[in-house]
Order: structure tokens, then C-alpha cells, then sequence
């Protein structure tokens, strides 16, 4: 049998049996198969002390280790562990441990004990469950004794807390950048991003950033003057989220304006001079100029005027023509276009009353 059918087939042994034996299957992994656990009664009880000082760890993921002092007296062949839901009980035993000096045991929850309400649907404990112990040993006859160990509470790791200080930076060409500081919680191994369309939700997962200390993302792809609402939880090692904290909005940057104003300054048989006002935007590099032969459906670049010039002479417009003028941002977003009639074909010149700014897609 391969390692893996081997260690199911050992863990259905140990469900079976309601009680299994974290520390014995351990040694087994290792290639030492544990001793055959002893069919433990309580009729009659052993004259046995119960275990003193025992303990329990907390805030670890999923697993509680607990552990107590050997029993020296009497003829004490090893310890009944009992897991309980409730301080005051009923405890149920999840392991036995066939050795007086076997002290200890790391509970994952890979037993048939009820578990916390908190690690319902989990394969073990669970995130911030709490549980109580009690230790009781028992003789070489199998027979435990009355007497307990005290009792003591232990707690998993609860779910992460949401990372603090999420901010966004907007107006970027068509994506948002996210950051937030990385989360003081050790057991976070990394954060997933949310995103919706309103604050009100809903959230749907677009990324998963790997590493406690990765603490930005870089939502790409995005339209030009777009509103999303981000929240970002962290993710524990075992994969499961912490709540979210208060969703932030953040914005693409828009396209320019079209630009104002399109004119003819002055014609005459041989070239057309165009000019426009300059863009409001402080990052306007260029504008592109286009015309349209009368008859043709498909515009033609004049040129492109770096900013901040906002006039040029067409030399070809010799026929009916109409221009349109793009004005271009640092970031390569273009405005709609500005359109104007310009000319007629006897070569007289329509001027429209201003601004002559029509959003119509650029051909």
C-alpha cells in the first residue's frame, strides 16, 4: 500500500474507535507502529491520582497542544484524553496514550468529538474555537481511574483581522492602485482583493496577493472614468478569509475634453488656417488633426500640433472639407472630437457660431 493509503487507512482506524492518537500516529509515520491501545474501562476504577499541571496553548492555527505532568505513583501504564465543548462538560475522549511518560498531545480535531460551532464545515478545530481538556490515567488492566486532571480552556487562532490602512490612488489611466499595511497577525500567509461596482456590494474575488508583507495591488485593464468599491481581507496558512474591512472607491482617470473653440482664423485659395482654444487639462501633450474630403467616409490625418500650440495650416484643402481636432494626454487617452464644416467647394468658407464641438468618434 502506497504512504498515502496507508496513513487514510490509519486515520478511518482511529475515527473508528472514537478516539485517536495524534502522538502514536506520528510514531508510526516515522516507522515505529505505536503499541495497541488497551481496551480502557471504568468498572472498577484504578486507585489512581489524576494528572497534575496541565496546560494548553492558545492563538495557535487549527491545533492545540496540551500537556501535564506524569503521574509517579501507582502502576500507571498512560493517559485518557477528554476534549469537551463546555467547561462543565460532557467530555469525550479523543485520544490514549500507552506510555506514563507520554505527556503530551497535539490536537488537530481529526477525531469524531463534536467540534466548536465556529469549525463547522472545517476538517479539524477550526479558527477561534474554544475547547476544554481533562487527563485521567489508567492501569496495565486497561482500568481508568476516577480521578481527573483538572480541567483547562484553550483557543484556536481566530479568522485574521481585516489588513488596516486600505487607500487607493485614482485617476490612473485605466487602472486603480490599492495598499494597505501588512497585517501583525502571524498566521496570515497572504490577502484577497474584492471589488464591486457600488459600496453596497456585491464583492466578487479578482485577485489573491501571496505574502504578509505584499500589501499592494494594481487593478489593470479598466475603461477610462470608472468607479469601483475595493475591500481586501486577509488569508490565514489554511486558506480561510477574515472579514473585511471598510470598502474604499477609486476612480480611473477620464478621457480629455474635446477641445473648444475650432475656428478658421483665415482662408484663402491655396491653404486653410484652423485654431482652437487649449485644453483646461494641465497634461494635454498633442492634438491630432483630421479631414474629410466631402464624399469620403474615411478622415485623413493633417498632422498632430504638439501642445501648447493650438493652430495649424492646411495647405491641401482645396475641395469641400470638414476638420477634427483630438486633443491627446500624457497617458495617450484621446478626447472625443471637435468637428467643424470648413469650406465649400466654390471655396467659400462656413463659420458655426462657437464653441463647434461635436463628440462624435473619430474616424
Amino acid at each position: 500500500m502506497r504512504a498515502s493509503g496507508w496513513l487514510c487507512a490509519l486515520l478511518l482506524a482511529g475515527c473508528a474507535s472514537s478516539s485517536f492518537d495524534l502522538g502514536a500516529t506520528g510514531t508510526a509515520l516515522r516507522g515505529h507502529p505505536p503499541p495497541p491501545s488497551p481496551v480502557l474501562v471504568e468498572s472498577p476504577p484504578a486507585a489512581l491520582p489524576g494528572p497534575t499541571g496541565i496546560r494548553a496553548t492558545r492563538g495557535e492555527l487549527r491545533e492545540i497542544a496540551v500537556a501535564w505532568d506524569p503521574v509517579l505513583a501507582g502502576q500507571v501504564s498512560g493517559y485518557a484524553v477528554e476534549r469537551s465543548l463546555a467547561q462543565t462538560g460532557p467530555f469525550l475522549r479523543i485520544a490514549v496514550l500507552t506510555d506514563r511518560f507520554e505527556t503530551g498531545l497535539l490536537d488537530r480535531g481529526f477525531d469524531l468529538a463534536p467540534k466548536a460551532p465556529q469549525a463547522q464545515g472545517e476538517p479539524g478545530l477550526g479558527d477561534g474555537a474554544s475547547y476544554y481538556y481533562r487527563v485521567r490515567a489508567f492501569d496495565a488492566q486497561g482500568h481508568l481511574s476516577q480521578a481527573f486532571s483538572g480541567v483547562v480552556a484553550a483557543q484556536t487562532a481566530p479568522p485574521p483581522e481585516p489588513p488596516e490602512g486600505l487607500r487607493v490612488v485614482s485617476r490612473l489611466p485605466r487602472k486603480v492602485a490599492l495598499a494597505w499595511r501588512p497585517s501583525s497577525d502571524p498566521t496570515v500567509r497572504g490577502y484577497v482583493v474584492l471589488r464591486s461596482p457600488g459600496a453596497a456590494g456585491p464583492f466578487e474575488p479578482i485577485a489573491k496577493v501571496d505574502g504578509r508583507h505584499r500589501t499592494h495591488y494594481l487593478d489593470r485593464g479598466l475603461g477610462d472614468l470608472e468607479v469601483f468599491h475595493y475591500e481586501v481581507r486577509a488569508v490565514n496558512a489554511a486558506g480561510a478569509y477574515g472579514p473585511p474591512g471598510e470598502p474604499v472607491q477609486g476612480l480611473t482617470k477620464p478621457d480629455p475634453l474635446p477641445p473648444v473653440g475650432l475656428r478658421i482664423e483665415a482662408r484663402d485659395a491655396s491653404s486653410t488656417l484652423l485654431a482652437w482654444e487649449p485644453n483646461v487639462e494641465p497634461d494635454i501633450v498633442a492634438y491630432r488633426v483630421l479631414r474629410r474630403r466631402s464624399g469620403d467616409d474615411d478622415a485623413e490625418v493633417v498632422a498632430t500640433v504638439r501642445a501648447p500650440a493650438t493652430s495649424l495650416r492646411d495647405d491641401e484643402a482645396s475641395d469641400a472639407v470638414s476638420y477634427r481636432v483630438i486633443a491627446i494626454d500624457a497617458d495617450g487617452l484621446e478626447s472625443a472630437p471637435a468637428e467643424l464644416a470648413a469650406s465649400d467647394p466654390d471655396g467659400g468658407a462656413r463659420t458655426p457660431a462657437l464653441p463647434s464641438a461635436v463628440a462624435a468618434p473619430a474616424q
